[in-house]
């Protein structure tokens, strides 16, 4: 059976303010019940934490986890050395609180082992939401991360002015 535990004395956020409850108690990886601490479950174990605060799980919308965030230029491609870094920076953004983070692309596909590594709970980390590859048109800003594009729908008629191909670096 898995262990419960009673987060109490807290001030808790429920996104749009401060809630009544003081109180949350967390079985395995979820919550199983918000209330006062006097009522409790009382088989839970009891843990004190007066004056902390709360709060949802946060989510970025928009991050690349292949890039360094300490480099102002994105590399001309990505090496495998780049996946232990990644797994640190998805560890840095779960303790900061996120929760849930969107890889938008990198080029060389390691957000979804990482993804998947996280889901398997090998690697600490928030919950990865992953775009692939990114779909850019030619000389886009995609080309950064994957190389030329190369034409993924070609037209079967004569093409007019107004038709336009969709292009993407897979």
């Amino acid at each position: 059976m898995t262990e419960s535990k009673t987060f109490s004395g807290l001030n808790i956020w429920d996104g749009t303010g401060i809630a009544q409850a003081d109180a949350i108690t967390v079985t395995g990886t979820k919550i199983t019940w918000i209330g006062d601490k006097a009522d409790a479950p009382k088989d839970s174990q009891q843990i004190n934490c007066d004056g902390l605060s709360a709060i949802p799980g946060l989510i970025d919308a928009h991050v690349h986890l292949e890039l360094n965030p300490d480099e102002s230029k994105p590399p001309l491609r990505t090496e495998e050395h780049v996946v232990p870094l990644m797994a640190e920076r998805a560890q840095k953004m779960a303790k900061a609180g996120i929760t849930t983070a969107r890889d938008l692309g990198g080029g060389a596909w390691y957000e979804l082992s990482l993804r998947d590594a996280i889901h398997r709970g090998e690697v600490t980390g928030p919950r990865l939401v992953c775009s692939g590859q990114p779909i850019t048109c030619p000389q886009g800003r995609g080309i950064v991360t994957s190389g030329e594009e190369k034409p993924l729908i070609w037209m079967k008629r004569k093409p007019s002015s107004r038709d336009r191909s969709i292009t993407t670096s897979i």
